[in-house]
């Protein structure tokens, strides 16, 4: 595939490729298949691990391009999906820890409050910008982290999470 856009041809896949079957979502978004193991998928790397974000950022288009899908943009020393994505970095991982959801219909709220769409391309996937400030670190712990992962997977499909190497 690679030679073929270096050379200016268009890419055409030797092996069949694979499409997946449309995932069934309820009206409010919540998505129908509980126990699918590969819900979660977390991108992690060490200090500095160059690509990191990138590979997260593109792996929920393209899952986000099928299913509903959520970026959390859990690395607390370097967040930079809302920079790749130009989205509002007030509406944050931050801003949703500081609000404490205890409830469902809380955490709904704030999930709802703090995500961003991708683009209109990608109709289905949502992000949740990392920490516009060092200062906020302390903020987001990883007790939030493991709070917020089930409270994501009630809702999305598919969970791809962003993180550094201090989580």
């Amino acid at each position: 595939a690679l030679r073929a856009v270096v050379r200016g041809d268009p890419y055409a896949p030797t092996v069949p490729v694979a499409v997946a079957e449309p995932v069934e979502v309820e009206d409010d978004g919540i998505r129908a298949e509980q126990d699918d193991p590969l819900s979660v998928i977390a991108v992690v790397g060490g200090h500095g691990s160059p690509g990191r974000t990138t590979v997260a950022l593109n792996l929920a288009a393209a899952l986000g391009a099928v299913a509903p899908t959520v970026l959390v943009d859990a690395d607390l020393e370097g967040p930079s999906v809302a920079a790749y994505l130009d989205a509002d970095p007030t509406r944050n991982i931050f801003m949703l820890a500081h609000a404490e959801p205890a409830t469902p219909n809380e955490w709904e709220r704030a999930i709802r409050q703090e995500t961003q769409s991708f683009s209109w391309r990608v109709p289905h996937a949502v992000a949740l910008c990392g920490i516009p400030k060092s200062e906020m670190r302390t903020g987001v712990s990883a007790r939030f982290i493991k709070e917020l992962i089930p409270a994501l997977q009630e809702r999305f499909r598919y969970v791809v999470l962003d993180l550094g190497a201090e989580l």
